[in-house]
């Protein structure tokens, strides 16, 4: 066509474009693309559809996981608080506990756990030292951290009746090593025989 149009004869070139040798092929083409391009399309909508089925899916169940974790998350933080409260409380009637029965120092209140924890050892711990040194007749025993300002405080702790039990103990040894210095120089009297040899 491109050698008959150099030869500038337009009236082969008419005739070639009307006989068209590649409409042919491209009918046969086009019976053939046309069903193909509409499975295809067919195909692809259906794909589209099933991701965006998919994509309303997820974000549905996406949804009702915040919807139920929410609340589930909320009523756990409550539940963390309270016992949390709960532990605070307890810490503070311990310490209370502790300063009105067993010992207070006069100090300034403490709720860290482990220092309320460690001072109710101590104290336990020093008033069964206190208890065993008694028991030994060593009545010069003293309460450690117990001062003239917080004596007062603890006329009515445990540290206040040891102390209190303390000091008649050593009256009544006094009154026993008394007597028996009496009865001793009594007997001494009495048997003037022993005395001399």
């Amino acid at each position: 066509m491109i050698e008959v149009t150099k030869t500038d004869s337009l009236k082969q070139v008419i005739e070639m474009l009307r006989e068209d040798r590649g409409y042919a092929v491209w009918k046969k083409y086009d019976d053939f693309s046309k069903p193909l391009f509409t499975f295809e399309d067919n195909i692809n909508q259906k794909a589209v559809a099933t991701y965006n089925a998919a994509i309303r899916g997820n974000l549905i169940l996406q949804v009702c996981m915040v919807l139920l974790a929410l609340p589930t998350l909320i009523l756990f933080m409550r539940r963390i608080t309270k016992e949390r409260e709960a532990r605070q409380e307890l810490l503070l009637e311990v310490e209370q506990n502790d300063r009105k029965f067993v010992f207070d120092p006069g100090t300034e209140r403490n709720t860290d756990a482990n220092v309320v924890i460690n001072t109710s050892i101590k104290n336990i711990r020093t008033a069964s030292d206190f208890i065993k040194a008694m028991a030994r007749e060593e009545y010069d025993v003293t309460w450690n951290g117990l001062t003239d300002d917080n004596h007062k405080l603890n006329k009515e702790t445990l540290a206040g009746n040891l102390l209190d039990m303390r000091e008649k103990l050593k009256l009544v040894k006094q009154e026993d090593d008394q007597r028996n210095s009496a009865v001793f120089l009594y007997l001494k009297a009495m048997n003037p025989i022993s005395s001399s040899s």
